[in-house]
């Protein structure tokens, strides 16, 4: 069997190596999360300017990140919902699951070069 200070030193190292995986991790998703802000931003239809100076991305939770619209605004001035989907009166301008769509690919090829070790 093994001695206690050379478990003691492998599991030191398992934690550097979580830890060091983790900020990692955080990076990918905070890149992501801007990549997809800018594309958000870079399609949404333009009235008054409002809506886009609203989209942003806000740090929720470890290793979570959410880009999202309209938290700037009274509830009476929210309107970011309506502009993706559309209403009974008004064709939807999706820009939100666009920018989503179009940055999911290099999120997915992102984390596996995490995973590999590249």
């Amino acid at each position: 069997m093994g001695s206690s200070s050379g478990w003691n030193t492998e599991a030191r190292w398992l934690e550097g190596l979580a830890e060091s995986m983790t900020d990692k991790a955080e990076d990918v998703l905070t890149e992501t999360a801007e990549q997809t802000r800018r594309m958000a931003k870079a399609r949404v239809p333009v009235r008054t300017g409002r809506l886009k100076a609203s989209i942003r991305t806000q740090k929720t939770a470890m290793l979570k990140r959410e880009v999202i619209a309209d938290s700037l605004m009274s509830p009476s001035e929210s309107y970011a919902i309506f502009v993706e989907k559309g209403t009974s009166r008004m064709a939807p301008r999706p820009y939100m699951a666009p920018a989503v769509d179009a940055a999911e690919p290099d999120f997915f090829k992102r984390v596996g070069d995490l995973i590999d070790g590249s």
